[in-house]
């Protein structure tokens, strides 16, 4: 009986000392800072195509105290403001430039629908940066129970692991 005892003690001290709940690391989070008088639907779509990839973002008013950022700007034509005139997404990692895209409308091409070309540029522009998937990758295998999680619940899905 006290054999017993004793083994059960030193079974859970052991348990209690291989605490890893210091050692996981936060799947990366994206502040999204929009810079000028931008359109909902802009705003509404860049936000819906991040949220589709499952990236993890914070809208916020300024660039303060973020570790990964994504600013955004965009004009509208005129006579009805109905066409996109220009937009510009850049994407940081403490305060270091990683990708960044520009939308002139060049040689007087307006765009009417920007999903498209919002979709693309988070495609190549986040979703194939490895700076980002790597900050994914820790932070999957810092759990110890990363096996057990569901591949396309996790950022840009299709990319890691």
């Amino acid at each position: 009986m006290d054999r017993l005892l004793i083994s059960m003690l030193i079974c859970l001290v052991l348990v209690g000392c291989q605490s890893t709940s210091d050692k996981v690391l936060p799947l990366p989070q994206i502040c999204v800072v929009k810079q000028g008088d931008v359109r909902p639907d802009f705003t509404d779509s860049l936000m819906g195509e991040l949220k589709s990839r499952q990236i993890i973002v914070t809208p916020v008013s300024e660039e303060v105290g973020c570790e990964w950022l994504l600013t955004y700007g965009a004009s509208w034509a005129w006579p009805h403001s109905a066409y996109m005139q220009s937009a510009q997404l850049t994407f940081s990692r403490r305060h270091l430039t990683l990708s960044q895209q520009a939308y002139p409308s060049a040689g007087g091409a307006l765009f009417a629908q920007p999903g498209d070309w919002i979709s693309a540029w988070i495609e190549s522009g986040i979703c194939e940066n490895p700076e980002y998937l790597s900050a994914i990758e820790k932070a999957v295998i810092s759990r110890p129970w990363f096996d057990l999680l569901p591949r396309e619940s996790l950022p840009c899905p299709a990319h890691h692991l």
